[in-house]
């Protein structure tokens, strides 16, 4: 694979953090969603606050600490689409 850097800071990883969210706050009966980012991913977790996930512990997986956010379901006036 390429280099991605031509990429970087043009907003699609916000934009696409903002689609995920939408469609599963639409679609996903969850009380909220979770995820877990590496310490040195300064900029994923920068996305994560403005996304809205809190920062709930910390987590250890195959020997790395692992930061663990979570952001709570953002409920809709309007019901969930049919998936069909």
């Amino acid at each position: 694979m390429g280099s991605r850097r031509w990429a970087q800071g043009q907003g699609f990883a916000g934009e696409a953090v903002a689609a995920s969210l939408d469609w599963s706050d639409a679609h996903l009966d969850a009380p909220a969603t979770t995820c877990i980012i590496v310490p040195e991913h300064e900029r994923s977790i920068r996305l994560a606050r403005q996304a809205g996930y809190v920062q709930s512990g910390v987590a250890e997986y195959k020997g790395k600490t692992l930061i663990v956010f979570q952001r709570p379901r953002a409920f809709h006036s309007t019901p969930p689409h049919p998936t069909s």
